[in-house]
């Protein structure tokens, strides 16, 4: 009932190179490319924000030579694979990536009565959006922040990716009399940033409503209650972990070789959904775009003490020097997941109670 594709004619001198969007399904040219996935509408839109964000475009403008993006280059490119976002969100830690990032998807994409099913598929049932340029442009400076903080580059290296897009810059120089769009992300980055190292969850742009969702009982998504019956543990996820995640390549969080892309429209993950079965405990079975609004519960994470350390920061186990490279709530403490030095996998450290 809706697609998602991307277009085709693009050029790394643009003023954006990876340009992505969910339509009404039509017919389709040559010239917007179609992405076909066997992930619920919840991945889905979680994916459109990745393809739209900065950090991926600047990626994609170190790859394209011509003025084409098509199948063989977009396979390439080093989208998140879908366990990335079931896992908790560490400048909101009582919601997931997923759930965080919905809200903010759905609001920027549904304007009009044509992407109805889209919406419906993610369990709202309100009236399209209304239109408001600024309010669009916070959302997307915060989705933009989010995805720099997601692949983990730093503040530095974000201000410098902000800089390569010269036409962006221009535009906003000749409009506002500065780069507003880089300072309003990076002003986002940094609220986040403090909120993860504080632990007081990051408050921006204010989004929600009362979902429908697929069960028929009203549930707040914003609030991170996303549709079930049954309480799924966020911070026990396995992301990133020891199965060593090496996004961009054809082995994405999972050991199964993940193949983002083919030359048949397009396959994004994989029936697994990498090696995770989703939250209901159930696998996506090869969902088409139709599936209902993905069923898992998220839940505030119990009172637990504050983490003893952050992302990044390197911390000495036993006798072994590594790097955090998360850090996830669970019931009574943290778990942490590190890369040791001379690792090529990274390892699961829980910490209960300060034991």
């Amino acid at each position: 009932r809706w697609l998602t594709g991307w277009r085709d004619i693009t050029s790394p001198t643009n003023e954006r190179t990876t340009l992505s969007s969910i339509v009404p399904r039509s017919a389709c040219g040559d010239t917007f490319l179609l992405l076909a996935s066997p992930l619920s509408a919840v991945f889905e839109a979680a994916l459109l924000a990745n393809l739209n964000a900065f950090v991926l475009d600047y990626s994609t403008r170190q790859k394209i030579g011509g003025i084409h993006l098509k199948f063989h280059y977009f396979r390439q490119l080093p989208i998140l694979s879908p366990p990335a976002y079931r896992c908790c969100t560490q400048w909101h830690p009582s919601d997931s990536v997923a759930a965080w990032l919905l809200p903010r998807v759905l609001e920027l994409t549904y304007t009009a009565h044509d992407l109805m099913p889209f919406a419906r598929d993610l369990g709202y049932d309100g009236p399209p959006f209304a239109w408001d340029e600024e309010r669009r442009f916070r959302l997307r400076c915060e989705l933009d922040a989010a995805f720099f903080h997601l692949y983990g580059i730093g503040r530095d290296d974000a201000e410098y990716i902000m800089e390569t897009f010269p036409i962006v810059k221009r535009k906003d120089l000749a409009a506002h009399g500065r780069y507003r769009t880089k300072e309003q992300i990076l002003r986002v980055y940094d609220a986040m940033q403090r909120a993860v190292e504080s632990g007081v969850a990051y408050e921006g742009v204010e989004v929600s409503g009362e979902w429908r969702v697929a069960s028929g009982e009203r549930q707040r998504v914003a609030s991170g209650r996303v549709a079930s019956g049954e309480r799924q543990r966020v911070g026990s996820e396995r992301v990133g972990s020891g199965e060593g995640q090496r996004v961009g390549s054809e082995r994405v969080a999972s050991g199964e070789g993940q193949r983002v892309g083919s030359g048949e429209g397009q396959r994004v993950g994989s029936g697994r959904v990498g090696s995770e079965r989703v939250a209901s405990g159930e696998g996506d079975g090869g969902k088409e775009g139709g599936s209902a609004a993905e069923a898992f519960e998220l839940v505030a994470p119990p009172a637990r003490p504050a983490p003893r350390t952050k992302v990044g920061a390197r911390i000495s186990v036993k006798g072994k020097v590594g790097v955090v490279q998360a850090v996830q709530p669970i019931e009574g403490g943290w778990r942490y997941v590190v890369l040791f030095d001379g690792e090529e996998k990274a390892r699961g450290l829980v910490d209960r109670k300060g034991g």
